[in-house]
């Protein structure tokens, strides 16, 4: 059976929703915190190395802003307009960045 190649955003939709399940486990106010950070900080970085579209983007941060009930989801709209006013990443900065993203989504694969 040949199997589907599945784009940068099907990936990271699927990933996503698996860390957020494995997140429901976090009970401390800061540790979830941390956690919608770091999502965050994932998606805003793929999007800046062109690995999902603008569309793309604003799916994933609403998929995350579900996270917790959407108790983060005020943060999360701060998280994201903090993150547009911010200037573009230096082009070389962005290559080597999406470089280790996709080392890291190879990685995940062959496990």
């Amino acid at each position: 059976m040949k199997q589907k190649h599945l784009s940068a955003y099907d990936q990271m939709q699927h990933l996503l929703g698996a860390v957020m399940i494995s997140a429901d486990r976090l009970w401390s106010k800061i540790e979830q915190k941390n956690f919608v950070n770091q999502q965050f900080t994932w998606l805003y970085e793929s999007y800046e190395c062109s690995r999902i579209n603008k569309d793309e983007y604003n799916k994933l941060v609403k998929q995350l802003a579900a996270y917790a009930e959407c108790a983060y989801s005020y943060y999360l709209d701060t998280l994201v307009e903090s993150a547009e006013m911010m200037p573009p990443l230096d082009p070389e900065i962005a290559r080597s960045r999406r470089k280790l993203l996709d080392g890291f989504e190879s990685e995940e694969g062959k496990s």
